[in-house]
């Protein structure tokens, strides 16, 4: 993956973050890629590893795709770690939304940068997830959630901070309903 991760450090270089805080996600990000000699190993824990994800909406933008994620008890955007066959980060975050959702996707652009922690487990200390989100647009809204997935749902743009959304979520939702957005 090391022409993959190439191509994602000069995607970095050209994205312009939204706000402050996704502009020291990309800063970090790109740090980690620099000091790391597989950033995607998801048994790096300090300070953490890249991961892939996506939003996934409807041609209209008035709804999106959501996973009620089994560990963490909370409605999350489809995504996960990055494995040893995807190709790249993009890949990743299709083959993600294909498992946890059943829609297959294509296309998609880089669409936002977060980096959140993840709580200690069992397996597992805490770390930290360098979040690389891709936008996609789904061709039909029929979902079929994966086995690690509680439940999948289409919800309104307009409904989803009902939901509880972490700071970079209403980032997002930001991006998604305000100037630019399709709502």
């Amino acid at each position: 993956m090391p022409h993959a991760l190439q191509s994602l450090k000069n995607s970095l270089g050209k994205y312009t973050p939204d706000d402050d805080a996704e502009e020291k996600s990309k800063d970090r990000i790109l740090s980690l890629m620099h000091s790391s000699s597989d950033p995607t190993d998801r048994n790096q824990f300090s300070p953490g590893h890249l991961t892939a994800s996506a939003f996934v909406v409807t041609p209209d933008r008035n709804q999106l795709v959501l996973i009620l994620h089994k560990k963490l008890k909370r409605w999350l955007q489809p995504g996960g770690h990055i494995d040893p066959e995807d190709t790249g980060v993009l890949e990743a975050a299709v083959r993600e939304v294909k498992e946890e959702v059943g829609l297959d996707v294509g296309g998609g652009e880089l669409f936002d940068l977060d980096i959140h922690p993840i709580p200690e487990t069992q397996r597992e200390p805490a770390h930290d997830h360098f979040d690389i989100r891709f936008l996609f647009v789904a061709d039909h809204q029929t979902i079929r959630p994966g086995s690690d997935v509680e439940d999948a749902r289409w919800v309104s743009v307009l409904d989803w901070p009902d939901l509880r959304l972490d700071s970079g979520s209403i980032r997002v939702h930001r991006k998604l309903t305000g100037p630019g957005g399709e709502l």
